[in-house]
């Protein structure tokens, strides 16, 4: 009965393990998000076979450690402030464009904790490393594979020149190859250490030179900055008879590299000054995050809000088009979620990771460990580095949430132990029950909506009207209704109406972009329905509240004048604007427009 229990946790750890480290290839077409709602769907079922495995094998010795203390003690600050914060569902649950609520976190979490309870020596560490470095190969080679069109994908999003593949995005594809090169080198090392210059050493060198081209073709500057560190931290770590193969190895990815897309690297090395639109708009996203993190500074105001803290306190000119719904730096989006004690608790975790790896190093005195060790410190390392400049993505965190199992592994026990017993089964069963649930809604809600079609308009309005979110639904459905309008029926625009005044009544707190897509929708609806325009007027007022200082406010205000055949108002509405953003390009090619017509 044992030994069939052990096969049966080791089948459900290895579904897990597969399918979040095949996670980033994920991609449907058939969600709202085809890039995002895969891959947290994916992620969050692997997890529930990673807690199935644990209610089968039924280890009943639970470990406490401090870095289970730090990591608890930041989860639970991230709860509270998600409940008392601007908006508790959009905290908890999170946006469909990044799928990052404190529920998200929890599932990281509990990732964390199952690997670190269910694998327990080194050799076991080794065998996941490999996994996760096998599946970063694969990517990769698949990654080059398209951009060179040898094998290609229809539809797939790609980002000018930059590789982007299945991550949809090429910062993000960076970032996780960035924390991938660790990882990668680290193996490299242990396979000429035990096996000398084999077929699998060979592999592992033919694997990293694979991995930090694609991380070159991504044109990702922090990326790119941070593995060349790395590089740099290796040459003083690594054992003699390795570094000579690491040398020749980088001055082979430094030659592919300017033979393949030299141009690209000059190009974004080119647009890395403070006048940049990139580099300038992300300044002025920070200090706005500073902005709110005064206004809040103990506990924040919830996860996934930072987007509402961009209306009410960015300046006129601030971003200039740009719309920031994170602040692109992972400390800073923790400060402004989280407060000064969830960014405290987030320090503490890292501290405690670092003190059990180097405790860990001197009290085992064994090649794999120091090659574990080593892999997970540059892991830790790459993460902070590309995170402090870039958001948080699902395929980044697999990474750090994998070497915090690993640090939660190793780190010395609190006394006593807990001893569940039967507990541990029943808690584990009840969330493996809880997952599944809202894996299955979260799958469910995210393509209720796709393919959008005039010919299915009551299917979507219905599905739409009875999602979870409201918010989330006027935001995907509104500008439809803005493109679309003209082509409804009837019947059709008769049960929109219907449809937005049941959503605007389960959730009237929108922010402010949400509602300035309902008020342009409402521009359309009134045509039809002029009973319905008091509704525009109060969506005007209710923008000046929430954005005061965006240009999006006044653009939608000229507008709402306009449709009131208000064109000297529009014109005031505009001008006003402009003397205090000079540069806002887009309205005053409007005003032009009006002073012409």
């Amino acid at each position: 009965m044992n030994n069939y229990r052990y096969l049966c946790a080791k089948i459900s750890l290895f579904l897990g393990l597969l399918l979040i480290l095949l996670m980033p290839l994920v991609i449907s077409s058939a969600t709202v998000f085809p890039y995002i709602t895969p891959k947290a769907t994916t992620t969050q079922l692997s997890i529930t076979f990673c807690l199935l495995a644990v209610v089968i094998c039924n280890r009943s010795q639970l470990r406490i450690t401090w870095t289970h203390v730090a990591a608890l003690a930041y989860l639970g600050i991230a709860t509270v402030s998600a409940i008392i914060g601007v908006d508790p569902v959009l905290s908890l649950l999170g946006t469909y464009e990044r799928q990052q609520g404190v529920i998200t976190i929890a599932y990281w979490f509990v990732f964390a904790l199952c690997l670190a309870h269910l694998i327990r020596d080194e050799r076991g560490w080794r065998f996941v490393f490999q996994w996760a470095s096998t599946g970063c190969y694969v990517i990769s080679l698949l990654a080059l594979a398209h951009y060179f069109h040898i094998v290609t994908i229809d539809n797939l999003y790609q980002d000018s020149d930059r590789l982007s593949y299945t991550i949809g995005n090429a910062s993000i594809m960076g970032a996780y190859l960035a924390c991938t090169v660790p990882l990668s080198t680290g193996l490299l090392a242990s396979a000429i250490r035990e096996k000398g210059y084999s077929i699998e050493t060979v592999l592992h060198a033919a694997g990293l030179l694979i991995l930090t081209t694609t991380l070159v073709a991504t044109g990702t500057r922090s990326a790119i900055i941070a593995g060349a560190l790395w590089g740099c931290v290796a040459m003083f770590t690594l054992p003699r008879k390795i570094k000579l193969p690491f040398i020749g190895l980088m001055i082979c990815v430094a030659l592919i590299a300017a033979t393949l897309n030299w141009q690209l690297i000059e190009a974004r090395l080119a647009d890395s000054t403070l006048q940049s639109i990139a580099i300038a708009g992300r300044l002025d996203a920070w200090s706005i995050a500073l902005r709110a993190i005064t206004a809040a500074p103990i506990i924040g105001i919830g996860a996934e809000n930072f987007l509402t803290a961009f209306g009410t306190l960015s300046l006129p000119g601030e971003a200039g088009l740009e719309t920031f719904d994170h602040p692109h730096s992972h400390l800073l989006d923790i400060a402004v979620s989280s407060g000064i004690a969830g960014l405290a608790c987030y320090a503490a975790l890292i501290y405690s990771c670092a003190i059990a790896l180097w405790r860990h190093q001197r009290r085992v005195n064994e090649d794999l460990t120091k090659e574990n060790t080593l892999i997970i410190t540059g892991v830790l390392l790459m993460y902070q580095l590309t995170a402090s400049v870039l958001f948080e993505a699902h395929v980044s965190q697999l990474l750090f949430y994998l070497a915090l199992a690993y640090c939660l592994s190793i780190s010395p026990n609190l006394e006593p132990s807990l001893n569940l017993n039967w507990k541990i089964r029943l808690i584990g069963t009840g969330l493996t029950c809880v997952a599944l649930l809202h894996t299955t809604t979260t799958w469910l809600d995210a393509r209720a909506i796709q393919p959008f079609t005039t010919s299915r308009w009551h299917q979507h309005i219905s599905t739409a009207a009875n999602m979870n979110r409201p918010e989330s639904a006027i935001k995907i459905i509104a500008p439809r209704i803005w493109n679309d309008w003209r082509d409804l029926n009837s019947e059709q625009k008769a049960a929109t109406v219907i449809m937005l005044k049941n959503l605007t009544e389960q959730d009237p707190n929108f922010n402010w972009r949400t509602l300035s897509k309902l008020g342009y929708a409402w521009l359309r609806i009134a045509v039809d329905f002029p009973d319905e325009a008091m509704r525009i007027s109060a969506t005007a007022d209710r923008l000046l509240q929430l954005a005061p200082g965006r240009w999006e406010t006044y653009e939608f205000l000229a507008y709402f004048y306009l449709a009131q055949r208000e064109k000297e108002a529009a014109t005031e509405i505009l001008r006003a604007y402009l003397e205090k953003d000079p540069k806002a390009a887009r309205l005053r090619a409007m005003l032009r427009r009006l002073e012409a017509s």
